[in-house]
């Protein structure tokens, strides 16, 4: 699976991790959209904030185009965690995506430190909606962000 591209460092962190799940999408092919949106570092420089925030601006909207077959979909709670991620050590609390709910939460370990994820939403049988959160811990330092993930079925995968 192609991974979508995030400049943050937490903000790759963010999806680093998240459980599996059944769910009612339909195999096909799939645009699908991440954008971070709020991020906070609490008692940080004002200026290291802004710069984080630029960063995020600057990069918009990230769009893929995504062939998803019966097995991914088998398993989109994890596919959609782990969009943009390099790997991890998660653990899952939940892990929900189905009956057109998506709750997904847990907490992952990273060389600079633990963090928790959660993202919550909706779905049909041919697109979801979901809001990510994160509060990371960067080598002493929390950081907290948040943004969307949504996708649509755009037809059949290409053969």
């Amino acid at each position: 699976m192609k991974k979508l591209a995030l400049l943050a460092p937490v903000v790759i962190a963010l999806a680093a991790c998240s459980g599996g799940g059944n769910t009612t999408l339909k195999a096909g092919q799939y645009e699908m959209t991440m954008k971070m949106t709020e991020v906070d570092v609490p008692g940080a420089p004002p200026e290291m904030v802004e710069q984080m925030k630029a960063a995020m601006t600057a990069q918009g909207e990230q769009k893929e185009q995504q062939c998803m077959t019966e097995a991914d979909i088998a398993d989109m709670g994890n596919k959609m965690g782990n969009a943009g991620a390099k790997g991890g050590d998660c653990t899952f609390s939940k892990t929900t995506f189905a009956g057109g709910k998506i709750d997904v939460a847990g907490t992952c370990k990273a060389p600079t430190g633990e963090m928790s994820i959660a993202m919550n939403g909706t779905h049909t049988a041919d697109s979801f909606d979901a809001r990510m959160t994160v509060d990371a811990d960067a080598g002493g330092q929390k950081i907290k962000a948040s943004g969307t993930m949504n996708g649509r079925r755009t037809g059949d995968c290409a053969k």
